[in-house]
């Protein structure tokens, strides 16, 4: 995941697929253990903004590479990965770059998360993790088996526009649609360029795992995990794993129906 010899690392992703933590937790170890001795420059997610040309944006993030620094990015989003590769941006960037893909097993979950969530919050138990006693949790739970979580809340991450003469499986499937295409892209790329994979799965309730299988390799003498675990503190235990259990059954037939349940 870190190579000194490179400009940086860029996490390319999907949507949901807990890239965000990822890179949170790549920045803070550079900084922290001071592996490479170069500063550290966190980009975020990179996206196209109005204000700037796309080729400025990318000129910006991935071609003016001062000497001494280290950058960290994200790429996950769609609309920027498939300008990417249709421009044939990624031979550059995986030569000067270490790129690593992030990937979720669970597909349904990863379209699912955002609304569960919203309902979390609107629910006020996102307030504080004090809040999230056994009682509370399970009423939560409780809630969403009495009253599913609707279709039309489903979101892929980028605006997709729909009819208002769609029915709910044209909805539903133009949004699974974006959203397998999405994937797809980010696979195609890293079969392209030989990348290596990290599944969100296997580290997303496990802090010892991340640090053990993709960290410790890096630098031995230095193995405080308190602020990786500081990321997993705001994990929401919801009793039910498989989310698409929390919504309508439309939903469950659909995506059954795609084979992502």
């Amino acid at each position: 995941m870190i190579n000194k010899d490179k400009r940086g690392t860029i996490l390319l992703t999907h949507y949901r697929s807990g890239g965000t933590q990822l890179r949170y937790i790549l920045r803070e170890f550079l900084l922290r253990s001071n592996l490479l001795g170069k500063s550290i420059i966190d980009l975020e997610e990179i996206n196209f903004d109005s204000s700037y040309s796309n080729k400025e944006v990318i000129t910006k993030a991935f071609y003016n590479n001062p000497s001494g620094v280290y950058k960290v990015i994200q790429l996950n989003n769609p609309v920027v990965i498939s300008y990417l590769h249709a421009n044939g941006f990624f031979d550059h960037i995986t030569k000067e770059f270490e790129v690593v893909v992030v990937e979720r097993k669970n597909k349904a979950n990863c379209l699912l998360s955002l609304p569960l969530w919203e309902r979390f919050i609107n629910e006020g138990l996102f307030e504080s993790n004090k809040l999230w006693t056994e009682e509370n949790i399970n009423s939560f739970h409780n809630s969403l088996i009495d009253n599913p979580i609707d279709y039309s809340s489903i979101y892929n991450g980028v605006y997709h526009e729909h009819l208002p003469t769609d029915t709910p499986k044209e909805y539903l499937e133009k949004k699974l649609t974006f959203f397998q295409n999405s994937v797809n892209t980010v696979n195609l790329i890293c079969n392209l360029f030989d990348l290596p994979k990290i599944y969100y799965d296997d580290y997303e309730f496990d802090e010892s795992y991340l640090y053990e299988n993709h960290f410790k390799n890096f630098s031995s003498d230095y193995n405080n995990l308190d602020y990786i675990k500081e990321t997993y503190g705001w994990k929401i235990p919801y009793p039910e794993k498989n989310y698409v259990k929390y919504f309508d059954s439309f939903t469950q037939e659909v995506l059954k129906d795609w084979g992502l349940v």
